[in-house]
């Protein structure tokens, strides 16, 4: 699992924590081993929001190997986390340059511009694993406006990018959506959550998620 810093009440200038640290944790004993993997360019030199710097990680038993996504690099990477790591271009045009948290803007309060500068952001979500058909789906979506996040409308361009075990990209599904909050693969298909904000908070409804879905390419 990733290990996250301790982050100070007051923090320092130039105060720059590791946030790619791993950790083993021996289930049996507790123990602890810690790894790190270098963050891709487009980290460097920017001040980027903490959740953007949160990756995405699964594991294939097949492969015995970790998949990683993170959430503003094209590609995806692969690793045992001691014998190196192969990069794999997984991109959408969805994905543009990253805005850096600029703490001058006076529209956005202090104790919001963590979380808004993440939702203004393009982005890849999370990366999903089909383990049955060895099937990796990256999620990504397009960043919406300070307006739009002002009024909880979180609704923007999505994708599914959906990559065979060999990582080449075998479909590419086009949406126009909320976020990707749940999913499960049934029947040979991916169902995914329609837009909560719409069929639950609005309607009223606390007792039911509704779901969309697309066959899976084999």
């Amino acid at each position: 699992m990733q290990v996250l810093p301790i982050m100070p009440i007051e923090i320092p200038e130039n105060f720059n924590p590791k946030y790619n640290k791993i950790a083993k944790i021996d289930l049996s004993d507790g123990s602890v081993k810690e790894f790190e993997i270098d963050y891709p360019e487009v980290y460097s030199d920017k001040n980027i929001s903490q959740q953007l710097k949160m990756m995405s990680i699964i594991y294939n038993d097949k492969i015995d190997k970790f998949v990683i996504s993170y959430p503003l690099s094209d590609d995806l990477y692969v690793t045992d986390f001691e014998s190196g790591v192969k990069r794999y271009p997984a991109s959408s045009e969805l994905v543009g340059e990253v805005i850096p948290i600029d703490r001058r803007n006076s529209e956005i309060e202090p104790a919001r511009i963590q979380n808004s500068y993440y939702w203004m952001n393009d982005c890849y979500e999370g990366l999903i694993f089909d383990e049955e058909n060895e099937l990796y789906l990256r999620t990504v979506r397009k960043g919406i406006t300070l307006e739009q996040l002002n009024n909880r409308n979180f609704v923007t361009d999505t994708q599914i990018l959906i990559f065979n075990k060999d990582f080449e990209q075998v479909e590419q599904i086009n949406e126009r959506g909320p976020t990707f909050d749940y999913s499960f693969f049934f029947d040979k298909k991916f169902y995914w959550n329609k837009d909560i904000q719409k069929y639950n908070l609005e309607a009223g409804n606390e007792d039911e998620i509704f779901f969309q879905s697309r066959d899976l390419p084999f």
